[in-house]
Order: C-alpha cells, then structure tokens, then sequence
C-alpha cells in the first residue's frame, strides 16, 4: 500500500510552491461571498465519507464560516509531532496549509516537534543566555552560508553575514516580547514586532484520527519561542483527519469540528 512522503522544501522550485497558493485563491472568494454553514456541512460531510486518497476541504471554508470558532489556547507541549508542509502520493503534491481535511498515516510525513530546527535554536539561544554567535544554529548558517547554499526562513534565503546576525537578533528580541507580553495572536504582533512578525501566521494544529494533536507548519519562531519558555500559546484548528471526522458525522460534520475545538482547548492546556 502506498504512503504519505514528504517532498523536502529544498526539492521544490519556489514557482511551484507559488502555484499551488494561487490555485487556492479562488476558494478563498468563493468561500468569503457564499459560504454559509450549510455548504460547509456539506463540504465536510463528503470530505469525511470520501475514500479517494487526497486531502481534501480547502481551509477556506472552514476559515471564513467557523472564524473565532476555530481558535484555542494551548501548551506548545500539546503537540508533540509537527507535520511536514509538502506531502506527496500518488504522484500528486498537497501543501497542508491549504486543506481542512486530511487522510493516511500522519506518521510518515511528521517529526518530532522537539526536533524541529527551530525549537532546538530556541532552546539553544536561551542556554546560551541570548548570545546567538555562541550557538550552533549560528554555526549553522554561516557554514550554509559559505558552502553557498543559505539557510531559508519565512521564504527567504538568510544569504549574508548581516542577514545571520539580523535574523538571530530578532529572534532574541522575540524572546523577550513573549516573555513581557506573552504569544500574541499574528495580528497583534504585527503591530508590536513589526517586520520579523509580517511574514508569520498565528500557530496550527491538526486533529489525528486517534485525536493526537500535531502542530501545522508556519508560526514556527513563536511555536518554538512558547516551547522554550513553557507558555501558552493561541492556535487555530486548520486540519482534521477524516477518519476522526467520519466517525464523528452524527451530529453533524460542523458540530464534530466544534466538539473537538472545545476537547483540545482544555486537553491542550492540561
């Protein structure tokens, strides 16, 4: 039988990653002119039931009809896998920032989040004490950066001295507003952070079919800021594996979604 793979970012041409965004523009309008909870039902409904292997529900829908619903407060601890962002099967390509519900063995295509490159810079930069040229992330990226093959973060490559150091220092200075402020939801630590904030977005998470939860990729400077200093963190449900959703459909697909936004909103937190 075949499995999920994950597609390594460095493999893919950035003009792919571009194409599969644009491809879900128009769901975007469509969901923000007529979506209704009727049509999510319906859109959920035949995404849970569907045997065809593909992830399916574009998070549009779910985004503008269920809005503030989807939101939850969590330990970053919560969510001890995160998933890779390009999966593939079939010979097919899914960026899973782009759908609602998912399918096949989540194992395959996730880490360990204690793993994550992030998470173990921020852990590192606080045993450091904030001396970033001290870390081994540091060491890191200049020997990417001299091999000629840069470090990339929020979709750039880290590509000069100047960039390294600027790149850690924000992510010192990320420490110390999350320690002052706590994690801000995306829009408030836009207007507080500035730029190092402009291109993140507010933490994901996904529902396993066993009800695991798994942290979506994207927010990953704040996630791992959170993971280093044990603080809550604000997230939002982006995805649901299909088997936990089917098995759910008796009271309807929306209403199930609701149901495990309030279970993880207080397990997460446990």
């Amino acid at each position: 039988m075949e499995r999920l793979r994950h597609v390594p970012a460095g493999t893919v041409a950035l003009a792919e990653f571009d194409r599969m965004r644009r491809r879900m523009w128009p769901h975007y309008a469509c969901a923000a002119a007529f979506g209704t909870e009727r049509l999510l039902a319906r859109i959920l409904g035949r995404a849970a039931l569907s045997q065809a292997p593909a992830f399916a529900a574009p998070l549009a829908y779910p985004r503008a009809v269920m809005g503030p619903r989807l939101g939850v407060v969590i330990r970053p601890d919560a969510t001890q896998r995160t998933l890779r962002s390009l999966v593939e099967f079939g010979g097919r390509r899914f960026r899973l920032d782009a759908w609602f519900v998912g399918f096949g063995d989540w194992r395959d295509v996730s880490l360990p989040s204690a793993e994550d490159a992030v998470v173990k810079a921020a852990l590192a930069l606080k045993a450091a004490d904030f001396r970033f040229h001290d870390t081994p992330a540091y060491a890191v990226f200049r020997r990417r950066l001299e091999q000629g093959a840069p470090v990339v973060r929020n979709g750039r490559p880290v590509d000069s001295v100047v960039r390294i150091d600027s790149y850690f220092a924000d992510f010192a200075a990320l420490f110390q507003s999350v320690a002052q402020n706590g994690v801000l939801p995306h829009k408030a630590a836009r207007r507080r952070f500035g730029r190092f904030a402009r291109a993140q977005v507010d933490v994901g998470v996904a529902i396993d079919a066993d009800g695991a939860l798994l942290r979506l990729p994207g927010a990953q400077h704040r996630f791992a800021v959170a993971w280093a200093l044990g603080c809550d963190i604000p997230a939002e449900v982006r995805m649901i594996h299909r088997d936990r959703l089917r098995a759910m459909l008796d009271q309807g697909p929306v209403r199930a979604v609701e149901a495990e936004v309030r279970r993880i909103a207080g397990a997460g937190r446990a």
